[in-house]
């Protein structure tokens, strides 16, 4: 009996030392945790500054990155071939590093290449190709 009460005593105080320790841990995770959310801020920030997306004044949802248009989905027209694949390619790689910085995985990853940037679709149970090319985006 006394063994045991020995035995007792010991492994109360080996948990009383575990929870000190876990408690030091859940700390020093809540302070990483805190210090990543913050450079993933600062990443975000750089990212703004080196490829600006704004609002194109006289006109609802349209936008331009680096000075650039981007045109609205599916309207082409009088768009040059060779700004559509610089707009395009800056926002495949803006996607790209973001989706990277931030771990969210793409459901199409982006394979950021300038003017000829992909997205591929390794889901798909589509007979051909699962390789996407926006249109604009073979010019270089």
């Amino acid at each position: 009996m006394h063994k045991g009460l020995q035995f007792q005593a010991q492994s109360q105080n080996h948990l009383l030392e575990a929870r000190a320790t876990l408690e030091e841990r859940k700390s020093t995770q809540t302070e990483i945790t805190l210090s990543i959310a913050a450079q993933r801020r600062r990443i975000c920030m750089d990212l703004q500054k080196i490829y600006p997306i704004e609002s194109v004044d006289d006109e609802t949802l349209r936008f331009t990155i680096r000075g650039i248009k981007l045109p609205a989905a599916g309207k082409y027209e009088g768009v040059k071939e060779e700004e559509l694949a610089t707009a395009l390619g800056w926002t495949a790689h803006l996607v790209y590093l973001i989706s990277g910085y931030l771990c969210v995985p793409l459901r199409y990853p982006v394979q950021p290449v300038g003017g000829r940037s992909l997205i591929r679709d390794p889901v798909s149970v589509m007979m051909g190709s699962r390789t996407y090319i926006p249109r604009g985006m073979g010019f270089f």
